[in-house]
């Protein structure tokens, strides 16, 4: 097959944007042709230059952005691709109605977010713009859509997938300075209110004093973050590093892993990775986290906007190595199993696969 994977709105570097080039690359591996339709110079073109995929550019700066409906239609109409796959909102209308307008066949959205459409929106996109499937990337996704009023036979769900590389720890605790008495408790994500990066500091109140908190990202909200740790005397015990290129190996050196995201998470590729790294997981009942987090065998879920019992399920782990350890064999185990590259990208052609045999 002949597949875009459009990435024109995408300027940053988070969980999309990662799974557009582990997707792409994964299909490539399965044989196909990949192209990915991207902002030039942005993240995402950078490092799938770096990985030798081939790409188209192309820019969405917004969602009615019909500036951008003549050079998609002259793409489409000059490369003629088996699947085009749109991963972002903004994407998912000027880029769907340029490949109507050209008789691009086979334009399928990929879903991120737990949030249902209503009225005109989920009859423009179940219906009105074309699109032939909708891939949810969690069951969570899927009933979002279907209580919305998209058709449930045009939704497929496939999980997002992890790469599984080996687990090589990094150098966090000399680079902080700390001794190996000290528990590392570390989140990675965009630093913004919905990730909910302001339940954890008021968490680290109520945590073991033993434990440390690492803020691994960048984000609006991290000034703010900073000045409430300074405040409330967590300055010793909470580490803001911003964005790192060696996450992976920061997210090895921790001992365990959360995620307090206040908003419903679709399928947090931030959880995949700590399981993929053999890590305990402490995150909030939120859209799709309990597909992945089984309570009480790979984690702890917790309720959302709940410091307190965030506090507890951290103090739980702080204090019992054991258990840590035995939760992050559990998780790495179901990782292989249900969450990897490979599957994802395996899942992902048999819906396109289908749809063109039905063509």
């Amino acid at each position: 097959m002949k597949i875009l994977q459009v990435a024109s709105s995408l300027t940053d570097k988070g969980g999309i944007e990662k799974l557009v080039l582990r997707l792409s690359s994964g299909l490539i591996e399965l044989g196909h042709e990949v192209e990915i339709a991207a902002v030039p110079d942005s993240w995402v073109w950078e490092r799938a230059k770096a990985e030798n995929i081939k790409l188209q550019p192309l820019i969405v700066k917004r969602q009615y952005d019909f500036s951008a409906l003549k050079p998609c239609m002259e793409l489409f109409r000059r490369e003629r691709y088996d699947i085009v796959n749109l991963h972002f909102a903004p994407d998912f209308i000027v880029p769907a109605l340029a490949a109507r307008l050209a008789h691009q066949s086979n334009v399928v959205m990929t879903r991120h977010l737990v949030k249902k459409w209503r009225g005109t929106k989920a009859w423009m996109y179940g219906r009105g713009l074309g699109y032939r499937k909708i891939i949810g990337v969690s069951n969570a996704v899927r009933n979002a859509l279907v209580s919305g009023g998209i058709p449930d036979e045009m939704i497929e769900v496939v999980h997002v997938g992890v790469n599984l590389e080996p687990i090589v720890s990094g150098s966090l605790r000399s680079e902080l300075g700390l001794p190996a008495s000290r528990v590392l408790i570390g989140i990675v994500s965009r630093v913004s209110a919905e990730k909910g990066h302001a339940d954890l500091l008021e968490a680290m109140l109520q945590a073991d004093a033993k434990a440390v908190c690492v803020v691994i990202g960048d984000g609006p909200d991290l000034l703010k973050l900073k000045e409430y740790a300074l405040s409330h005397g967590l300055s010793e015990r909470a580490f803001f590093l911003g964005w790192r290129t060696d996450s992976d190996a920061l997210v090895a050196s921790l001992d365990i892993v959360v995620q307090p995201s206040v908003w419903e998470e679709a399928c947090s590729a931030a959880i995949l990775e700590g399981m993929a790294r053999g890590k305990p997981l402490v995150v909030t009942d939120s859209g799709g986290n309990a597909e992945l987090v089984l309570n009480g065998k790979t984690g702890i879920v917790v309720p959302k906007s709940d410091p307190t019992k965030l506090a507890e399920a951290l103090n739980i782990l702080i204090r019992d190595p054991d258990l840590r350890r035995q939760y992050g064999e559990n998780g790495l185990i179901r990782q292989q199993s249900l969450f990897t590259k490979e599957s994802m990208c395996k899942g992902t052609e048999e819906v396109f696969f289908k749809l063109i045999s039905k063509q």
